[in-house]
C-alpha cells in the first residue's frame, strides 16, 4: 500500500476482531527505519460473508495494536521488532 501523497510503502497485517477480519496498518517511522502503528481497519461483510458492507477505522495504534496482538514496531522489512 501507498500512502496518499506519500513516497513512503506501509506495512499491513492481518488481524481478527470478534470472528470478523481486519487489518493493521503501519506507516513508515520518521527517518524511514522501520514502521510505526497507524490504525486498525475492520471488514464488515454481510451474514453470508461475500459482500463488504462496511470498513472501519480506528485510529488509536497505542491503545489498539497491543489489543490485537500487533506489534508496536515493524523493522524495514515489515517484520516485528524494530
Amino acid at each position: 500500500m501507498l500512502g496518499s501523497g506519500s513516497e513512503a510503502e506501509d506495512a499491513v497485517q492481518e488481524t481478527l476482531t470478534r470472528a470478523r477480519r481486519g487489518f493493521g496498518q503501519y506507516r513508515r517511522a520518521d527517518g524511514g527505519d522501520g514502521h510505526e502503528p497507524f490504525s486498525i481497519h475492520v471488514i464488515v461483510t454481510d451474514a453470508a460473508g461475500r459482500r463488504i458492507t462496511g470498513l472501519h477505522h480506528y485510529v488509536l495504534p497505542d491503545r489498539l495494536f497491543p489489543l490485537f496482538g500487533r506489534p508496536l514496531a515493524l523493522d524495514a522489512a515489515g517484520r516485528p521488532g524494530a
